[in-house]
């Protein structure tokens, strides 16, 4: 009998653990991909040969790596570009000089920088530095590409599209 109930708690815990790691994210096959964006892809970033896809509607969304960063490509259906997200982990070296000098003259400098990631899109480009500070909640600053403060967010945890609109976050 022991056996039994031991199985069965097993079991339940094995079911609640396996749901608990399922991966929500809308990855799709490249055969799934319109042929317009996998060739936008290709003209912009040859060379990438790994490529995961998923699709946030309505964008066809291409995860690679790309001169040593971790890239995100957002394309619409008809092919058209929309915007590259580009990760450089926690390293602000890889953001314009203006922008690391806003950040150092920030009242955040002393504080752990977590993550660092450029967006481009077709109608601006701008930065995000994430940081740690003690006993505060996370801070995600949005800087211009010229380093102008555009937003400054506590704990940011939404997807930025094409489509998101910096100064109402």
């Amino acid at each position: 009998m022991k056996a039994k109930f031991l199985l069965s708690a097993l079991a339940v815990a094995a079911g609640l653990l396996t749901m608990s790691c399922s991966d929500d994210n809308d990855d799709i096959s490249a055969s799934k991909v319109p042929q317009k964006v996998i060739n936008t892809m290709k003209q912009m970033y040859p060379g990438v040969y790994s490529t995961q896809w998923e699709q946030i509607s309505p964008y066809y969304v291409a995860d690679f790596m790309h001169e040593g960063f971790d890239k995100e490509a957002w394309f619409s259906a008809d092919g058209s570009w929309a915007m590259t997200e580009t990760d450089y982990n926690s390293n602000i070296s890889y953001l314009p000089a203006a922008v690391q000098e806003a950040f150092a003259m920030s009242e955040y400098s002393q504080w752990i920088v977590d993550d660092v990631d450029t967006y481009q899109r077709t109608y601006d480009t701008f930065s995000v530095i994430e940081v740690e500070g003690p006993s505060s909640p996370d801070i995600s600053l949005f800087y211009s590409e010229d380093g102008v403060l555009l937003n400054e967010v506590e704990d940011f945890d939404i997807t930025i599209t094409p489509n998101t609109i910096i100064s109402a976050l």
